[in-house]
């Protein structure tokens, strides 16, 4: 009875141990996917904020007068913007003309903030910022820092609008911004084969997509 019982207690130990095993196998597996993921797309991030310049328009606030107040700055900036920016530029020829032209664009949003009877200040600049995922009708574009143009309206403490300045992927047509069929030729141009199929997405890999930016966020947000 005496060996029995050992015998029975040593088949316990072992059953423990093994399913320990398991479980701490489990864990480094999940955990070196999660990691994993997260710096391809750490990496893929960087390679895409290389070669884009991003819009970023912040209003006064969040009332329906100030959001409306925000899209009107918006047209207004786009098409001033797609005076000079073709899209055939590099992102430093890009970043050149915003520049020079970075008076003008302050001027119309502030021109249109007096035209529809508020008298907020505007501040504009060209800076590097973090933004979250963002989707811009089938172009997936993933978390982390990029150069953008940013515009502030007041307070700027309202919600915000993004888009694509360079290449110029997005125009207004009434109230619905899309994106233009030769800025898209140059995103595909300026981007790796790879980098364009990871930000032009189907309705099918998108959910995948998504999740896959999500770990990224979660571990950017870990980290810092």
């Amino acid at each position: 009875m005496t060996k029995l019982h050992t015998v029975l207690n040593s088949i316990k130990r072992d059953k423990r141990l093994i399913l320990t095993s398991l479980i701490i196998g489990l864990i480094i597996t999940l955990t070196w996917g999660l990691v994993s993921t997260a710096i391809y797309a750490r990496e893929m991030q960087r390679g895409i904020a290389e070669r884009v310049v991003r819009l970023h328009v912040l209003p006064n606030s969040n009332s329906e007068r100030d959001q409306a107040l925000k899209l009107l700055v918006r047209d207004g900036i786009l098409d001033i913007m797609h005076e000079f920016l073709t899209g055939d530029e590099t992102k430093e020829d890009a970043i050149f003309l915003i520049n020079s032209n970075i008076k003008l664009i302050e001027a119309r949003a502030y021109q249109i903030i007096r035209e529809n009877g508020a008298d907020y200040k505007v501040s504009t600049d060209i800076i590097r910022e973090r933004f979250p995922t963002r989707h811009y009708e089938g172009i997936t574009l993933p978390p982390g820092y990029y150069t953008a143009l940013r515009i502030d309206i007041g307070e700027a403490s309202g919600n915000n609008w993004w888009c694509i300045v360079f290449p110029p992927l997005c125009f207004v047509n009434a109230t619905r911004s899309q994106r233009q069929p030769t800025a898209e030729t140059t995103l595909q141009n300026i981007l790796t084969a790879e980098q364009y199929d990871l930000v032009t997405i189907t309705p099918e890999s998108g959910v995948r997509l998504q999740a896959r930016f999500r770990i990224v966020e979660l571990w950017q947000n870990l980290i810092r």
